[in-house]
């Protein structure tokens, strides 16, 4: 897959970024040997430096889709960091700095890589794949010795890490949303949803807080703004669920458990 997300990353720059057919994408180790004689005179050199778990997103380890009395669990995949260094090789410093803010500006605009750029196994993929730029908690806490370990002289960068959604092809299971008996009185189920941003159902909002007003619970979503209740009695009747996010208008909607569409939708305040 990650060879499918290069290409990915590829299109993206390559459609979104002002660009001229001049200008050529490389994915090579940007050492000394490389930078002496790079394949076109001006090169954007996109570097995956570096691979590893997201262990903050450990937690969200089952999703659920309702569908009527049942549900489908399946295991959320694990979340990998792949993070990649963006430089830019031409002669002429202006240059130089006119590409590095136009990646800035143009990979900023996508928290979410979209689905339509997707490429090989990436296609498909029923996860969001999310991009943080230039953030100050990277990897890269000493660029002068990376450099040096590559032979070659510090240039600026772009600091650009990819939250990519491994799928280990495990199979989804089917079970019955009652997940209980208490004390022989009451069934109770459980029942999950996403919350999503208005115009935007590829991409869920996460960490938003889901609360139901008559019985007090709440939970936040995960990454991919899914989130899941246990424990509601299974008797149908309209619940007011409450949905707060920050940079977003707060909304009640009636939702009838069970049995009822458990997405709910936000607009930006």
């Amino acid at each position: 897959m990650i060879k499918d997300l290069d290409e990915t990353l590829k299109r993206l720059v390559t459609e979104k970024v002002p660009l001229k057919p001049a200008i050529g994408i490389s994915f090579e180790t940007p050492n000394r040997e490389w930078a002496a004689s790079p394949p076109k005179p001006t090169m954007v050199n996109m570097y995956l430096y570096d691979i590893r778990e997201n262990h903050q997103l450990r937690g969200y380890e089952v999703s659920w889709e309702q569908k009527g009395d049942k549900a489908t669990r399946k295991k959320a995949p694990p979340r990998i960091d792949l993070s990649y260094l963006i430089t830019v090789w031409t002669k002429d410093i202006g240059d130089e700095h006119t590409l590095l803010g136009n990646f800035l500006v143009t990979l900023m605009r996508y928290p979410v890589l979209p689905v339509e750029m997707f490429s090989g196994a990436l296609k498909g993929l029923p996860y969001p794949v999310h991009a943080s730029v230039a953030q100050p908690d990277g990897l890269l806490k000493n660029p002068a010795d990376f450099w040096t370990a590559l032979g070659n002289q510090l240039k600026p960068s772009i600091n650009y890490v990819v939250t990519l959604p491994m799928d280990l092809g495990e199979k989804p299971v089917e079970v019955d949303t009652v997940a209980t008996r208490v004390i022989g009185v009451e069934e109770l189920v459980q029942v999950a949803g996403r919350v999503y941003e208005k115009g935007r159902r590829d991409g869920g909002v996460a960490h938003a807080l889901v609360s139901i007003r008559e019985t007090g619970s709440s939970v936040k979503t995960d990454i991919d703004g899914k989130y899941t209740f246990a424990g509601l009695p299974k008797g149908k009747s309209k619940l007011t669920f409450r949905v707060a996010a920050p940079g977003r208008r707060a909304t009640e909607t009636k939702i009838e458990v069970p049995g009822g569409n458990y997405d709910i939708e936000l607009e930006r305040g």
